[in-house]
């Protein structure tokens, strides 16, 4: 469920540098990028800059949770970024993070570093309506509703 969360026009969206926008190129997409055993949810690349991106979907519904999770993530793909900084001058990773509360606000950093400012609102209403459409098939599959 959480791999391919993020919305198709968020691969296409212009990445920032020094506030400008530049088109950039997609590394890996819901594939493994330097280091195995790691499945990344989008990667991009724009010159010397990198952006990691992974979506997780915490169950808990504190805000707690949402940091914990983001926390986690980036504790994770620590060593992709210094894998990938051998390569590159700057290598942001950052989580997308959605669950039962909804948008978490720490992911408009993240965003902001992906897209347009005012494509920011739309993306947020994109992803969070994807992570209800997904339980909320499982729930109609299981109780027959329509």
């Amino acid at each position: 469920m959480r791999h391919g969360l993020l919305p198709a026009p968020a691969t296409s969206a212009p990445f920032f540098c020094c506030g400008y926008p530049c088109k950039c190129t997609v590394i890996g997409e819901n594939q493994q990028v330097g280091l195995p055993s790691r499945r990344l949810d989008l990667v991009l690349a724009r010159g010397e800059e990198a952006l990691v991106l992974d979506v997780c979907c915490p169950f808990e519904n504190r805000m707690q949770a949402f940091q914990d999770a983001r926390r986690i993530k980036e504790e994770k793909y620590a060593p992709l970024q210094r894998h990938l900084l051998r390569r590159l001058q700057r290598v942001f990773v950052e989580a997308i993070v959605i669950g039962c509360l909804g948008w978490d606000p720490g992911n408009d950093l993240a965003c902001c570093r992906l897209c347009w400012k005012n494509y920011l609102r739309t993306m947020q209403r994109l992803c969070v309506s994807e992570k209800i459409a997904t339980p909320t098939d499982i729930y109609r599959s299981h109780t027959g509703l329509l």
